[in-house]
């Protein structure tokens, strides 16, 4: 997994829910303003990190 996936994203934990969050970089101002359209949560931030690099090595990759 390259790790610079994870850099687009902000991870949270939200201790009212007991979950973690990931939230993309453009969506955080969002987050923390109670939108939670483009959130991700979880119980484990591992899972989190799991899911985003499995979407990301699912996008098709553009050719150039």
């Amino acid at each position: 997994m390259r790790n610079e996936v994870l850099m687009g994203y902000v991870f949270h934990y939200n201790p009212y829910r007991d979950m973690w969050a990931a939230v993309p970089r453009e969506y955080y101002l969002d987050y923390f303003n109670g939108i939670y359209d483009c959130v991700t949560f979880h119980e484990s931030v591992n899972s989190l990190i799991k899911y985003i690099s499995k979407e990301w090595q699912s996008q098709p990759k553009s050719e150039e």
